[in-house]
């Protein structure tokens, strides 16, 4: 019988010695800050010197920047926003499903569409991927554009009204006001992860 670690993240059951959950891509080891030694993500103290592991250092990937649409991404997306008070709140009643297409830009280096969608219940993400399926809701426009509204230079509403995000679904929901309260919230909790863009827009990477 094969040793297994569970995925704090969606309670998977993952190979023992993984680095990350084989079903969501969520990090299963935690870096202690202090020596470096490598600890189970659920640990409270470091195995190797005792130090203390603070939520904010789970997770190998923490300290710089994720690639945006990548599976280490995804996972503390997820993570993040389920773990946010104010947003699920703002949220409760949010139930639908949602892609988001990154639109390729070769001529900026971005060679391919980034594609994520996910489902939520109730305000939380209950599944999170990369890649086309079936959504309520498909939004959709150029990288930069999406870009600029990650680090927070351009509004997701002004984004819909100038038509540089272009949205399939229910566009009057989209720009209700309590729904735009808990996209900010949600966006000022995607601006805390440390971020990597593709190409030229790496200049804009976020730090978190």
């Amino acid at each position: 019988m094969v040793a297994t670690i569970h995925c704090p993240n969606c309670g998977y059951e993952s190979p023992l010695f993984g680095q990350f959950c084989s079903k969501c891509g969520q990090p299963l080891t935690a870096k202690c800050r202090v020596c470096g030694e490598d600890n189970l993500s659920d640990a409270k103290f470091c195995r190797n010197c005792g130090a203390e592991l603070a939520p904010a250092t789970f997770g190998l990937f923490l300290d710089r920047a994720m690639k945006v649409g990548s599976p280490e991404y995804l996972a503390e997306v997820q993570r993040r926003t389920n773990s946010d008070a104010e947003y699920l709140q703002m949220a409760k009643n949010e139930n639908e499903s949602y892609t988001m297409i990154m639109e390729a830009d070769p001529k900026h280096g971005v060679l391919s569409s980034v594609i994520i969608g996910y489902q939520a219940k109730e305000g939380k993400i209950v599944d999170i991927w990369s890649g086309k399926r079936l959504t309520t809701f498909m939004i959709f426009g150029p990288y930069g554009v999406w870009v600029d509204i990650l680090r927070g230079k351009l509004g997701p509403r002004k984004a819909f009204f100038m038509h540089n995000l272009k949205v399939r679904g229910n566009f009057l929901k989209t720009l209700s006001k309590s729904r735009n309260d808990s996209v900010i919230r949600w966006l000022k909790i995607l601006q805390s992860i440390p971020t990597a863009f593709e190409g030229d827009y790496a200049q804009f990477n976020i730090t978190g």
